[in-house]
């Protein structure tokens, strides 16, 4: 019976679960590793996980480690196609770890000399973000996107015309929507007591996802739900986004439902949309 490498069935069950539980993932993964230790693209997904849960010491060693064996292994480079497709993942997650160490002129240079392989990844965020962090940017802030302008010159009047997106009184359509009584302006000037700090993960390339638990706030994909996530530039104060979120159970999380109780003890009244999303939303 011919032996078995890899399972990618099981992997992709787990690389799903990252989104939702980094931290069962995680064992996962390793689990997974014990049985299938030569399955390198698993050991690329591990190292994902382990910059998501700020392990970056760990993760650099690893994917080095790692990125050696491969090429040690003549049979795996016998495979262009998988070689390459290994060679993409490990770059994309050697750029996560210099941007979360901020070692924007090391990016730079990793992805100019690899832009061949990496032309249908999209980094135009991270690589501005190099360019404005050394100096080398010379842009009109009026004439580039939402996410260009904030990088470029961050404007909190910006991000709240943004949001506006995910609020009820707004934007009846989007999946992602904020109650009609949630109290949004209380709730971002407390936010930013907590913002920047450790209490956040890293999702993305140089952007803090934080989640915070505050109960029947909003609707995601029309459930209704109890956290919210606020994404943010790395390090900073400076907010990219804000909606309301399913499976934030296994996040870190503060809990901000000491707003709704110091509230001059006003009682919550939903409205007849919330209502009916709380009575029929789907277990």
């Amino acid at each position: 019976m011919k032996k078995k490498y890899y399972d990618e069935s099981e992997l992709k069950k787990i690389l799903s679960e990252m989104t939702v539980n980094p931290y069962s993932s995680i064992e996962k993964i390793d689990n997974y590793l014990r049985r299938y230790p030569t399955d390198y693209s698993a050991h690329i997904c591990y190292v994902n996980n382990l910059i998501v849960l700020k392990e970056l010491k760990e993760a650099d060693r690893l994917l080095e480690e790692i990125y050696i064996k491969v090429h040690n292994n003549r049979n795996y480079c016998s495979d262009e196609y998988r070689l390459r497709k290994f060679e993409i993942h490990y770059l994309i997650n050697k750029i996560k770890l210099l941007a979360y160490q901020g070692k924007y002129s090391e990016i730079l240079d990793l992805y100019n000399n690899n832009s061949q392989l990496l032309e249908n990844v999209k980094m135009n965020d991270i690589l501005l973000t190099c360019k404005m962090k050394l100096g080398r940017l010379h842009s009109d802030r009026q004439l580039n996107t939402y996410l260009f302008r904030q990088i470029i010159d961050y404007q909190e009047s910006d991000f709240l015309d943004h949001i506006k997106m995910h609020l009820c009184q707004c934007n009846m359509d989007d999946k992602s929507v904020f109650s009609y009584d949630f109290p949004f302006q209380r709730v971002f000037e407390e936010i930013k007591k907590y913002i920047p700090s450790d209490n956040c993960l890293y999702y993305g390339f140089e952007s803090d996802v934080y989640v915070f638990k505050y109960d029947f706030c909003g609707r995601d994909n029309y459930k209704v739900v109890n956290y919210f996530k606020v994404i943010c530039f790395h390090n900073t104060d400076h907010f990219i986004t804000m909606y309301p979120s399913t499976c934030c159970d296994n996040f870190p999380y503060v809990d901000l439902n000491y707003i709704a109780s110091c509230e001059d003890d006003k009682v919550k009244t939903l409205s007849q949309i919330d209502k009916f999303y709380r009575r029929y939303q789907k277990n």
